[in-house]
């Protein structure tokens, strides 16, 4: 990201004398971090939900995983423990935190000083994670953040009708059709919804953010898509 520049350049130093290490520098943009846009973005090569980044000699980590590994096979210590982001205007203080796994929610709320009367809570990040409601959670092996907002910018928005504007078509890094899709799920057309390849969608948020209609548009796909992976292995046969 634009802000951690000095990792690259530090990155480039260190490696200019190994020739069989490239570092590479992206564009600062969402979702450029997800695993298909970043081995196009880095190599050009296009994949789908049926190939795996290793069809493509591709291998992609993040510097979690990477850790991780090391301390697995350097150290033999497991995974015991995970760096998290708390932040948001809804805490006292904004810090990175190493939090052991296991750890309740209510402990991490407690190291940063408490709560200001936030509206809004989100395990995970502002544009995938989840909102929450109970703190008395764990952290998990893939727990990455935990926000909270003094403000719900949708708590007082009201859903409209579409109005086929086609924004969500503009924003969707994976080219689908959300308004589409949506229309497929609110009438449970699960064949509908893989025929327009729905099961492409990454989760990632952009459709249901740039929405003038103020759907829920990414909720529904979280909820349905695990119904169409079904559907296509059921008919895996009848496909080939």
């Amino acid at each position: 990201e634009d802000n951690k520049k000095d990792v690259y350049n530090i990155l480039k130093k260190k490696l200019e004398n190994n020739y069989s290490i490239d570092v590479n520098l992206t564009k600062t943009k969402y979702p450029e971090g997800a695993e298909r846009q970043l081995i196009y973005a880095i190599t050009k090569r296009k994949l789908n939900s049926k190939y795996l980044p290793s069809d493509f000699s591709c291998l992609v980590q993040n510097v979690a995983t990477v850790i991780a590994i090391y301390e697995a096979v350097a150290k033999t210590t497991p995974l015991i423990y995970k760096v998290m982001t708390v932040a948001g205007d809804g805490f006292n203080d904004n810090v990175n935190l190493n939090v052991r796994l296991g750890t309740d929610y209510n402990r991490i709320v407690e190291e940063v000083g408490g709560i200001k009367n936030a509206e809004k809570l989100i395990s995970g990040g502002p544009m995938m994670g989840n909102c929450i409601f109970d703190l008395n959670i764990p952290v998990a092996k893939n727990s990455s953040a935990f926000l909270a907002f003094s403000k719900d910018p949708l708590k007082n928005e009201k859903e409209t009708n579409c109005i086929n504007c086609g924004r969500c078509v503009s924003a969707c890094p994976e080219n689908l059709v959300p308004t589409m899709m949506f229309k497929k799920i609110k009438n449970n057309d699960v064949e509908g919804f893989v025929k327009l390849y729905g099961n492409e969608c990454i989760m990632c948020g952009c459709c249901s953010y740039v929405c003038p209609a103020k759907k829920p548009l990414t909720q529904y796909f979280k909820v349905f898509l695990p119904i169409a992976k079904s559907y296509i292995n059921e008919h895996k046969e009848e496909n080939k």
